[in-house]
């Protein structure tokens, strides 16, 4: 007799270890009687394995009886596949055939949960002999049965996988695959698009093979799979008309053509084959059914809306039934709003009302070039008079934010002095706040006239006090305006918003803060927003924390939350990040990140407008420029904040810190005269405002200490002061430069012992990424290490012990140290072996 692998294949079963069992005993003992359900869908490898046995037993001489005859003889096998389609009455006579043990009997069915007569049939095998159910091919055994077929190096894993997608696992589909890519090059082989291009055909070619054996109402079935959801008999029969029995059966031959995953969704694959089968207009026929029944019977799945309308079906009952879900779930998941209002437009109209949900959830979710596109093509549709007051306010408030967002404050205050009081409503307070920030005062005051005497949200009430805050902070004293902006933050339950606005109240009044040198104050306010501040609003306050932490000093602290934002910002607040950028690498003392991080800004300075909540980036990128000798690139940019402020009548609590940059770039530009209009100013609102009084006393310092005229007192007093409001790191450098010009030893050390105290008091509590850092080892002390670190970074002597608050005579004799403790013969020699050892890796803090 033959061995069993002569007369079989070896791919044949491969990757089917049941099958190849079953296949195995029989080749091994032949004539010893077996009983098998064999059960799987189309294509599983039922035939084949039934075919293969049927030879084995041929070989073996065992004879094949007729199932159905009068009389089956002992020691005969009866082999019968596709037993599904027999009659009731066969059913049966295959039943009793299988409790008999003196028979072979191997019958194959597709697996039909609604046929009792199967079930009987499945009962009938039970006793002892559990069913040979043939799955679809794992990874592991589609990988096994690809390698016995096209060899053991033929394919990749990836390219396994592959094949496995688009097969859905189902043998038949696999195999015909599998023959496809057997005509292929290894070349070709090596092109992911000639192989896709081969498996997609070669499925599709199989596919429609099983679809035109496939009846029409299972077609129909597989139609209504094909949109994604489970399969249920009630909704499938009231959409194919047929009663629930029937839809039950539809349902069981739908599974058992192997096109469906084990959660009823039409295998990807399957999609092509069946719309070249069943034909485009007869698909869309049956999914009008669908919706119109599931509507009727109210089980209208979100799931299944979806897929109808990326079909799409046009109805406008779906497009209605798109916008409510959107508008259901907006406030929570803006972005899936904004995806089902897209759903909602393919499928039918959309009014302007919703147009303007819409809208506001693309915006909310970062499409701010597809909420304008919405907005404008809502205005284009209708003129102004068209549309309600309430949707023509949210559309310009959209408008608006997205305008702010990307550093356009003008544009936001022109569409907002369009709308005007009349118009504006409830919004009208927030129109009041940008168009303070841009100068327009009487338009500002106009629109806070007109809902004086009208009841308000908590969020128009928060935005209506901030509004006025801010007009008195034109005028009043800082401390009056400051306090009414934290009462605006406090009438706030949450720093989330479900709507877009052009900026949040607590962003608001912690700038003001920080302007008016109440750190603190402004710490407070935006930690606590930090937890349920929502995607636009979340980075915006973490980079004002980081800005505080830069003004105290605490570089690494400041470092470290400009980095956890990351670079996914909107226009405006991507200024601040170069701002701080740049204010971190002049404090640290590093030209060459200076240099860098200035070109790195030049385009968001291109792009950027001087508006009243902008100020502070503007700033440090005035002192940047004026560092690098760059400052025509910057001045226009600064004379619209100067201009800006004048028009407002240089009101101190905003004026006080650009003028404060004024005198820190004209110190570094070294030209003093620049620094007096500065000084002048702030000598003027110190009378008023003690901020700027502080920033007064640290100007006139300057400018004394940079003619040389250093009074110990004075500067003390003024570097201290600086230190009290927040400015340490201000106040360090002030004492430590004033050390330089001193007239007597004297002086210079107490000027030098006041820097080193405001410095070690803005580090006494180090940053744990300071701990990260590695120590450099070596023979020098830690005072020589700091020498020379700086060194190695190109420093003159007299900038070192500004640095280290030490006198330049100090640093000689240091550097003198430093090179007989290393045996260096040279200074050339001395910071090659000081590089090498690792110093200047990293830039110095000052």
């Amino acid at each position: 007799m033959p061995g069993p692998h002569d007369l079989l294949p070896r791919y044949a079963l491969a990757g089917l270890p049941a099958a190849a069992d079953l296949y195995n005993r029989i080749s091994a003992e032949p004539t010893r009687p077996a009983r098998r359900l064999v059960v799987g869908v189309a294509g599983s490898g039922k035939s084949m394995l039934l075919t293969l046995i049927r030879e084995i037993l041929r070989a073996a001489d065992v004879p094949l009886a007729d199932p159905f005859a009068e009389l089956v003889p002992a020691g005969s096998a009866v082999i019968v596949d596709d037993a599904q389609e027999l009659s009731t009455e066969r059913l049966t006579a295959l039943a009793q055939l299988a409790r008999r043990v003196d028979l072979t009997v191997l019958v194959a069915v597709r697996p039909r949960s609604s046929d009792a007569r199967l079930s009987a049939l499945g009962r009938a095998f039970a006793d002892g002999h559990p069913h040979l159910v043939l799955t679809k091919l794992s990874r592991t055994h589609a990988t096994e049965r690809a390698r016995v077929r096209l060899g053991a190096d033929a394919l990749s894993p990836a390219l396994v996988e592959l094949i496995g997608r688009y097969s859905g696992g189902v043998v038949g589909t696999f195999d015909a695959a599998l023959a496809a890519l057997e005509d292929l090059t290894g070349t070709e082989l090596r092109s992911r698009a000639q192989v896709e291009a081969t498996l997609a055909e070669a499925v599709r070619s199989r596919i429609i093979q099983t679809l035109r054996a496939t009846p029409a109402d299972v077609r129909a079935a597989l139609v209504v799979a094909g949109l994604g959801v489970h399969l249920n008999a009630p909704e499938l029969a009231h959409t194919l008309g047929v009663d629930e029995d029937a839809a039950l059966m539809l349902i069981d031959r739908a599974r058992c053509t192997g096109l469906l995953t084990d959660t009823d969704g039409l295998l990807p694959a399957s999609a092509p084959a069946l719309t070249a089968v069943v034909g485009e207009s007869a698909i869309g026929a049956i999914q009008q059914r669908v919706l119109s029944a599931r509507l009727e019977l109210g089980t209208l799945s979100l799931a299944t809306a979806r897929a109808l309308a990326a079909v799409p079906v046009r109805d406008q009952r779906l497009a209605d039934h798109l916008t409510a879900a959107a508008a259901a779930v907006a406030d929570a998941d803006p972005a899936q709003a904004a995806d089902l209002y897209e759903a909602a437009l393919r499928t039918g109209n959309v009014d302007a009302a919703a147009s303007i949900r819409h809208a506001e959830s693309a915006g909310r979710s970062g499409s701010f070039d597809r909420a304008l596109q919405i907005i404008d093509s809502t205005w284009e549709g209708s003129s102004a008079g068209a549309i309600p007051d309430e949707d023509l306010r949210s559309a310009t408030r959209i408008s608006a934010s997205v305008a702010a967002y990307r550093g356009l404050t003008a544009r936001s205050a022109e569409l907002y002095g369009w709308l005007g009081p009349d118009r504006a409503g409830l919004d009208a307070p927030i129109g009041a706040a940008v168009l303070i920030a841009e100068g327009r005062i009487e338009q500002a005051q106009a629109m806070l006239d007109a809902r004086a005497d009208r009841p308000q949200t908590s969020l128009s009430a928060a935005w209506s006090l901030l509004a006025n805050a801010l007009l008195q902070s034109l005028s009043s004293p800082t401390a009056q305006s400051l306090g009414a902006m934290m009462r605006a933050v406090s009438m706030l339950s949450t720093g989330r918003s479900d709507r877009m606005l052009p900026d949040t109240v607590t962003a608001v009044a912690a700038t003001a803060a920080v302007h008016a040198g109440e750190l603190d104050r402004a710490e407070s306010l935006l930690r606590r927003a930090l937890g349920d501040a929502d995607p636009i609003a979340g980075p915006r306050h973490a980079l004002l924390l980081a800005w505080i932490a830069m003004l105290r000093g605490d570089l690494d602290a400041a470092q470290s939350q400009l980095d956890a934002v990351g670079s996914a910002l909107v226009q405006r607040d991507l200024l601040f990040a170069h701002g701080l950028r740049l204010g971190l690498a002049r404090r640290r003392g590093d030209l060459g990140a200076v240099t860098q991080a200035w070109e790195q800004a030049q385009d968001a300075v291109a792009e950027a407008r001087a508006d009243l909540f902008n100020l502070l980036p503007l700033g440090e990128l005035w002192v940047a420029a004026a560092r690098l000798r760059a400052l025509p690139r910057i001045l226009l940019l600064i004379d619209e904040a100067r201009d800006l402020l004048r028009r407002l009548g240089e009101p101190p609590l905003w004026s006080a810190a650009v003028h404060w940059y004024g005198v820190q770039a004209a110190i570094l530009s070294e030209r003093p005269e620049d620094l007096v209009p500065h000084a002048n100013s702030l000598s003027a609102a110190a009378e008023s405002d003690p901020y700027a009084a502080c920033l007064a006393d640290a100007g006139r310092a300057w400018m004394k200490v940079l003619t040389d005229q250093v009074d110990l007192a004075e500067v003390s007093a003024a570097a201290t002061g600086l230190d009290r409001v927040g400015l340490s790191w201000d106040g360090a450098r002030l004492a430590g430069e004033a050390a330089l010009h001193a007239g007597s030893t004297q002086d210079a050390t107490a000027l030098l012992q006041t820097a080193r105290s405001l410095t070690l008091a803005r580090t006494a509590e180090p940053s744990p990424d300071a701990a990260a850092k590695p120590a450099l080892s070596g023979p020098l002390t830690d005072r020589e290490g700091d020498v020379a670190n700086l060194l190695v970074l190109g420093m003159p002597y007299r900038e070192i012990g500004s640095r280290l608050f030490i006198s330049a005579k100090t640093v000689e004799h240091h550097v003198a140290r430093i090179r007989n403790r290393l045996g260096a013969q040279s200074r050339s020699e001395m910071l090659s072996m000081l590089r090498t050892m690792g110093y200047g890796a990293q830039p110095a803090a000052t």
